[in-house]
Formats: C-alpha cells, sequence, structure tokens
C-alpha cells in the first residue's frame, strides 16, 4: 500500500542523516563553486525529488550540510586539559585552528559556506550560525582559562576573530586559491605576530 501524501517514511531520520552525512564529504571536495541540485543527487547516488522529500530544496540541503558541518568542528574542538598561562592558551588555539583548517577540512567548511552564504542571505545566516560563530565561541572558550580568565568576555571574542580571521584568509591565499608558489607567506612569522598581538591583549 503506497504512503499517504505528506506521511514519512519510517526510516525517516536515518536515511535523512545517511545521504548528509555523503553529501557533506561531497561538498568539502566540490571546489569553489555552487553545485546544482542535480549535481548533489548525482553525488549521492540518489535522485532530485528523494532530496526534495528530504530537505524540501536546494537551500534546505545547503543549510543542513552547514549544520554537519558546525556538529564536526564542535566536536573535533573539545577541550583538552586546561592551560593556565596566556602564551600556552594563545598557542594551543593557534595550532588547533590552523590544524583544523588544514588537517580536518575545516577551511573547505569555510569556503562552501562563503561561496553560498554570499550568495544566499538564508544561507549566510546558516553560515554564521552553524560555522563561523561555532569557530569563534571554541577559540574564545580556549582562550578564557588561567591567566585570561578575568578577561571580559568582548576582549575575548575580539581575539577570537585575530586568531581565526588571518589564518582563514591565509589559508584560502596559499592553498585554495594556489597563491604559495608566487605569493607565500613566512608562515612562522605571521603566527608570531599574532601571538605578540594576542599577547598584549591577553596578559593580565
Amino acid at each position: 500500500m503506497p504512503r499517504p501524501m505528506g506521511v514519512r517514511n519510517h526510516d525517516f531520520a536515518e536515511k535523512r542523516e545517511a545521504l548528509l552525512d555523503c553529501l557533506c564529504e561531497f561538498a568539502l571536495q566540490a571546489g569553489l563553486q555552487r553545485p546544482s541540485l542535480r549535481r548533489f543527487a548525482k553525488a549521492a547516488d540518489a535522485s532530485e525529488p528523494t532530496l526534495r522529500h528530504y530537505f524540501s530544496d536546494r537551500q534546505g540541503l545547503v543549510i543542513a550540510i552547514l549544520s554537519c558541518f558546525g556538529q564536526r568542528i564542535r566536536e573535533n574542538r573539545a577541550v583538552s586539559e586546561p592551560a593556565t598561562r596566556v602564551a600556552d592558551l594563545i598557542e594551543r588555539q593557534l595550532s588547533g585552528s590552523l590544524n583544523g583548517l588544514r588537517e580536518r577540512s575545516e577551511i573547505r567548511a569555510h569556503a562552501f559556506g562563503l561561496v553560498e552564504g554570499l550568495s544566499d542571505p538564508a544561507v549566510g545566516e546558516a553560515y554564521l550560525e552553524h560555522v563561523l560563530e561555532p569557530s569563534l565561541g571554541a577559540i574564545a572558550e580556549g582562550l578564557a582559562g588561567g591567566e585570561a580568565a578575568t578577561r571580559p568576555r568582548s576582549a575575548l571574542r575580539a581575539a577570537s576573530l585575530s586568531v581565526l580571521a588571518p589564518l582563514l584568509v591565509m589559508v584560502i591565499h596559499q592553498d585554495l586559491l594556489g597563491g604559495k608558489p608566487r605569493w607565500s607567506f613566512d608562515e612562522s612569522h605571521t603566527l608570531e605576530q599574532i601571538r605578540n598581538g594576542l599577547s598584549a591583549g591577553l596578559e593580565p
């Protein structure tokens, strides 16, 4: 007996999650482009009506992918043992953020969110909510311990931007856009400059 119109299949959540996992991986490899719903369907070995059934439309699918990215970033940035010295707090956030951008494909998640979000305000808001703000929040939380514990929230939020923004631009420039051969950065010097600026703002 066919399922009545508007009634979800009993394993809706499981099938949606499986599709989303597949499409998140595809989005991380999609490059600086906006895949069509047809291209998403092909990547998931599914039909366009199937994707509409689980995500309503392309916008809904893209927002779901960004939510998936955000969950992965939160899991990857779980707080480890606390540090007390400001220098150690800064070093941990710099190395963790750079490693996340490069080794865990977070730069691809940000690139996908920027390309999609700048073309669609609703998707832009989803990128902020699910990816960019959680990334900044995790860094601010990581900087909030030990000697920096008395710093106001506004200072920690500004510091989180001082960590993520230059790293994000550097990795997009050097890696995604291929700028390294012609316009390379001295990475050690760049990180040292960021450390010095953060130390001046966070040292008690």
